[in-house]
């Protein structure tokens, strides 16, 4: 979280569309993610509130409708999507849809190794042959 909050700081120079209305003071006090989120997230993307914006961001809604070969990579360590959020039965019900489920990784961060590189390429480039065998 102070992460966060440092980079807003760090760009708080930089100008942003009036008719969002951010309000300034209350992302430099925010304590919880869901704060910031409430405030940056649905007031420069448009939603009602929070509940739509994870409503309408969140796969549960689209899972059914995938109808080519698309592969889900989570890592059961990711803060922002847990595995509990993870529509399970909607992903295995779809024969469109390879769901792997990893156990690290956080949220976007599949690095292994020292220095430290990206792994998820591999199996991209392994599912995309599979398709096309």
């Amino acid at each position: 979280m102070r992460t966060l909050l440092r980079a807003i700081k760090r760009a708080e120079h930089l100008t942003t569309d009036p008719s969002w209305d951010l309000d300034m003071t209350r992302i430099s006090r925010a304590k919880r993610l869901w704060e910031l989120e409430e405030e940056l997230l649905v007031k420069t993307s448009g939603y009602r509130d929070l509940d739509e914006y994870y409503e309408r961001s969140g796969s549960v809604s689209y899972v059914d409708n995938i109808s080519i070969p698309f592969l889900a990579i989570n890592s059961l360590d990711d803060r922002i999507t847990p595995p509990q959020g993870i529509p399970l039965a909607k992903f295995t019900a779809n024969p469109s849809i390879a769901l792997a489920l990893v156990p690290h990784g956080g949220h976007l961060g599949f690095l292994t190794g020292f220095p430290p590189r990206i792994w998820f390429i591999r199996p991209i480039e392994q599912f995309v042959e599979a398709i096309i065998r």
